[in-house]
């Protein structure tokens, strides 16, 4: 009987001890307010008026991307990225002054699902319609005199130009032709 009553004991002391055993606690962490914060900030900003006009006004702002294309006519035409708002960075640039602001909004951009490179090779006879941009193309064999004075200009207005060459200037000038 005596041997018995040492095996209930141990059994209960083995009961207490796994009943007493708390998965979640781990003493080597300092402390769990820091994963709580995180969630209360999470929750309170969630709420906050501000957020939930940016979230509001998200769609205003946002437009979807376009698809690069091959045309019968302007051939292979390139796509356009989108951009969306993002809500979480849009709201830590806003949150000190506490109102919408339209020029604190930080977007991102969305990638179209049919990308330039994917398409086959076709020539590139314009750029996207709805995209303002210019290509400056400089023929360099009207004259040189003034190719110093240009680049100086476009560097001063970070501006990319193409230069080209006929070919009576490049034989012209090609010493090793």
């Amino acid at each position: 009987m005596y041997r018995y009553r040492k095996i209930v004991q141990l059994c209960v002391f083995i009961l207490i001890v796994l009943l007493a055993f708390d998965i979640d606690y781990n003493p080597f962490v300092k402390n769990d307010v820091g994963k709580l914060s995180h969630q209360v900030v999470h929750v309170t900003k969630t709420k906050d008026p501000l957020y939930q006009e940016i979230k509001q006004k998200k769609s205003k702002y946002s437009k979807e991307p376009q698809n690069a294309t091959v045309d019968k006519i302007w051939k292979k035409t390139p796509g356009r990225n989108g951009v969306e708002v993002d809500v979480e960075e849009s709201y830590k640039q806003m949150k000190k002054e506490g109102n919408f602001d339209e020029s604190k909004l930080v977007y991102k951009q969305v990638p179209p699902k049919v990308q330039f490179r994917e398409l086959p090779a076709s020539p590139v006879y314009r750029g996207h319609p709805e995209k303002e941009m210019v290509a400056f193309l400089i023929n360099v064999s009207w004259g040189e005199e003034h190719i110093p004075e240009i680049l100086d200009t476009l560097n001063e207005h970070n501006v990319k130009a193409t230069f080209f060459i006929e070919g009576e200037w490049a034989k012209k000038k090609c010493r090793s032709c």
